[in-house]
């Protein structure tokens, strides 16, 4: 892994909480800095626990993903497509990399656009960290401020600046 100090998670078992301070209200992203650690090669799932209590229903089995680079890729093939005996290009074995990499939390299910949204409240906090899948090392996690989403009226405005046009009956009511 090559950092010290970092929170080395071996097994698929377990919570871990730290205190924190929110220095004002809103809307927070979570950021994880980690590594996955070799054990079944499938995602990095968290319940994530704010204050002891899950904030809504899609805090649960959070996924971090692994990262992945295929041979050609790295080189390993200079770059050829190994072919079969019809000449057809194979695809490329994919090799994992165990480094270290930030990724913003994002819901599960896919239900919502973008990275998840935590509202905490100015003041003291806990996070609670409880792995169910996989083993991470975790170097740093952080909450930033989320975006403020703008009003439909200035969203509006944006992307009709872009050249955005109405497509109504585009598609031949």
């Amino acid at each position: 892994m090559g950092r010290e100090g970092c929170l080395y998670w071996d097994a698929p078992q377990g919570s871990v909480s730290w205190e924190f301070e929110a220095p004002c209200a809103g809307y927070y992203n979570l950021a994880l800095t980690y590594c996955a650690v070799p054990l079944k090669n499938g995602d990095i799932l968290f319940d994530i626990l704010l204050d002891g209590e899950l904030p809504y229903e899609n805090a649960q089995n959070v996924s971090f993903r692994r990262l992945y680079l295929d041979e050609t890729y790295l080189g390993m093939s200079e770059n050829e497509f190994r072919k079969d005996v019809r000449g057809n290009e194979l695809r490329p074995d994919l090799i994992e990399q165990f480094d270290w990499q930030t990724r913003l939390a994002y819901d599960p299910q896919r239900e919502h656009v973008g990275p998840v949204c935590f509202y905490l409240s100015e003041g003291r906090h806990t996070l609670t960290l409880r792995l169910k899948q996989e083993a991470v090392a975790i170097d740093q996690i952080t909450f930033l401020r989320a975006p403020e989403s703008g009003s439909y009226e200035q969203t509006f405005d944006q992307w009709e600046a872009m050249g955005a046009r109405d497509s109504s009956g585009y598609l031949g009511e």
